[in-house]
């Protein structure tokens, strides 16, 4: 399967074979041959100067990340215009994480693995979801979908993230059984929105409501506390949704009038 005419594909160290394969800090799971790099080429590197050969793809979606991250290219698909990504710091410069991206072409989105880190208070979620809003714009993708983990799961809801439809029942039953736990003073205003998810009727909650459920900020006691006689507090919206994970996303297109999903994410990961 041939993009572009022979020779398209600059020759050596500034082309192919060198920059499509294996190196110093990237790995192939499958040796490119000359056909995937001609797809490569055409997609990622001849468009507008993209200039984002397998390496540079790789430091564009996790740039600002810290640590020096290894990265494998699980796939590199040219018949379904679609790639898998991953990366990892494995602490030899002081920062420990994981994550991973897709890029489907086809679907005009990107698709992400959260940060995955024992390591908190760092803000990766945000520098990561940062770089891969920049590449996206570059690529002209206008969608970005998650696979939320952890306190993701909190985290990008408040960001304005939403979950699939099938997503959104799993959470449902599940904040269900979480109420049921809370311990602390519900505000007036909380119990509303607390009221739709328990006894639904017209007035359901929608996927787009998890911002809703993400906002409550009353302060109740946690779940697992270390020490019951003296539980440490934390906000509703949190207690209800860490470690809930799910699948979401949201539309990053640019020029909508209002206030859109994108404007959203960009105000809450300030920039």
């Amino acid at each position: 399967m041939a993009y572009g005419p022979p020779g398209e594909i600059p020759q050596g160290p500034e082309g192919w074979p060198r920059l499509y394969e294996d190196g110093n800090r990237l790995t192939f799971a499958r040796p490119l041959t000359v056909e995937d790099a001609e797809w490569w080429h055409a997609r990622f590197v001849a468009p507008d100067d993209l200039d984002l050969h397998p390496l540079a793809m790789a430091q564009a979606l996790f740039a600002g990340m810290p640590g020096e991250p290894g990265f494998e290219y699980r796939s590199v698909e040219p018949s379904r215009d679609s790639f898998e990504l991953a990366a990892e710091a494995d602490g030899r410069a002081g920062s420990v994480w994981h994550a991973g991206v897709a890029l489907e072409l086809r679907m005009d989105r990107i698709l992400w693995d959260d940060v995955g880190t024992k390591q908190r208070g760092l803000g990766l979620g945000k520098k990561m979801a940062a770089s891969l809003l920049a590449t996206a714009d570059r690529l002209k993708v206008t969608r970005l979908d998650i696979t939320t983990e952890n306190v993701g799961s909190y985290l990008w809801a408040e960001a304005g993230f939403i979950p699939t439809e099938i997503a959104w029942r799993t959470l449902l039953g599940e904040i269900r059984k979480r109420l049921g736990m809370v311990q602390g003073e519900i505000s007036q205003r909380s119990r509303g929105i607390l009221q739709r998810i328990l006894y639904p009727g017209s007035g359901a909650l929608q996927p787009g409501d998890i911002r809703l459920v993400a906002q409550l900020d009353d302060v109740v006691s946690p779940r697992a506390a270390r020490d019951p006689a003296n539980p440490t507090a934390v906000r509703l919206g949190k207690e209800l949704l860490v470690g809930l994970n799910w699948v979401g996303g949201l539309d990053i297109s640019e020029g909508r009038p209002g206030p859109s999903e994108r404007q959203r994410l960009e105000e809450w990961l300030g920039i």
